[in-house]
């Protein structure tokens, strides 16, 4: 390789950095700490404390175990000269066992230019940086999780290639219900990168992100604070606010860029799209995110039947099970005679409590009739899905102690 090609793809490799990270120009895995999906980045990137979507693989795997349901992400981001930047994310939470995450992220430009020592044109090359992860978190307290990432980092640079791996640690603590602690640590096993004589360790860095939730979750803000080692500190200041269940407006800023942000989601999908506003101009990212499966919300009746005039159960319980990180905005139980008429209603706002009593009355405190009663238990969450679920339960005569008389047995010498 001649001496001026080299210059060349070096200078390549670091323009591209420069695309995609400003102020970490240079900095092996950079990529790493720039931001994965449109709504991250649509709040400058202020996300260790939230990480509550499938970009948490990539932001803070702790934070995996707030999904719901499975999900899965994409983003695309185009940069600068024929530059780009995409991730692609999945979660899935295994019961007993814990939630896993894979994501695979990718920093690449193409379009170089090659001339030898004499000036003469050379085939176009390209360069890129990809990095896979596998996530894992798992909750230890009702209010602690931790999480682990383990990469494989990839660095190509015209004809040269090298792979190296990598171990991220990662917490999340939920010391209220409106307020988040996370921290990433990253690199903690750095993955090392060697292009012919040259290596390259990826730096150890610490992330703490402060997130809290207010309105019913419609109004969220956080505040992260980022130490790499050999790196000024740096801080990332996001908030996002859900105007109607279906659309949201974000902002951020950090060190490099001043950011906005929308959000739209209509059942199982969001779409979500970021600009920001930095010293090469303005990127535009879109990102599209699919939830799996459907909320599910489920209850027993105890005892299947009851008398509410009298006798040994003159109640009935309705034992509900809904899991509690899902994002109930309201709920309501309803209870139906034969005729199909609402009788007794129960409803509120959020997670529903985890049991109801009913005392055989109506909304009006009339003892209802004898005879087989159906109750429905529906809930929506905050993506205007809806569940609901029903059973029966039956009014009887009372049940009181019955006395059989014994017939006397006569006794004869």
């Amino acid at each position: 390789m001649k001496i001026i090609r080299k210059i060349i793809i070096v200078l390549a490799f670091m323009s591209l950095a420069g695309f995609s990270l400003a102020g970490d120009a240079g900095l092996p895995g950079a990529f790493l700490q720039w931001g994965a999906g449109a709504r991250s980045l649509g709040m400058g990137g202020a996300f260790t404390g939230v990480a509550d979507d499938a970009s948490a693989v990539y932001a803070n795997p702790a934070g995996l175990t707030q999904l719901p349901s499975d999900e899965a992400t994409a983003m695309h981001v185009m940069l600068f000269e024929d530059t780009i930047f995409d991730y692609a994310g999945y979660v899935q939470t295994f019961e007993e066992i814990g939630t896993f995450g894979a994501g695979v992220v990718r920093l690449g430009s193409t379009g170089f230019k090659g001339f030898d020592a004499q000036g003469n044109p050379l085939p176009d090359f390209g360069i890129s940086e990809t990095a896979c992860q596998l996530s894992y978190s798992r909750k230890i307290m009702s209010a602690l999780s931790v999480g682990s990432d383990i990469k494989l980092v990839n660095q190509n640079v015209e004809s040269y290639s090298d792979t190296s791996a990598g171990f991220d640690l990662s917490m999340l603590y939920q010391p209220f219900y409106c307020l988040n602690v996370g921290i990433n640590a990253r690199n903690v096993i750095a993955p090392r990168i060697k292009l012919r004589s040259v290596s390259d360790v990826f730096p150890f860095s610490v992330r703490l992100g402060v997130a809290c939730k207010l309105l019913d979750e419609d109004l969220v803000a956080d505040v992260d604070l980022e130490k790499t080692i050999g790196q000024v500190p740096k801080i990332y200041f996001g908030a996002e606010g859900w105007v109607h269940p279906m659309f949201c407006l974000r902002a951020g800023i950090n060190n490099s860029e001043i950011a906005a942000g929308l959000g739209i989601r209509y059942q199982s999908f969001q779409l979500d799209y970021g600009a920001g506003i930095h010293n090469l101009g303005v990127s535009h990212r879109f990102s599209l995110t699919y939830r799996f499966g459907s909320l599910v919300s489920t209850f027993n009746v105890v005892p299947p039947a009851f008398s509410p005039t009298g006798g040994r159960q003159t109640n009935v319980t309705f034992m509900i099970n809904i899991p509690s990180n899902l994002s109930i905005v309201n709920w309501q139980m309803v209870v139906l005679d034969k005729e199909g008429m609402v009788c007794k209603s129960f409803s509120g706002i959020g997670i529903p409590p985890a049991s109801l009593v009913w005392n055989g009355r109506d909304d009006l405190s009339r003892i209802m009739t004898q005879g087989t009663y159906t109750v429905i238990l529906s809930v929506i969450d905050k993506d205007g899905r809806i569940s609901s679920t029903q059973r029966k339960v039956e009014i009887i005569a009372p049940l009181r102690d019955v006395f059989t008389p014994v017939k006397p047995v006569e006794i004869t010498k």
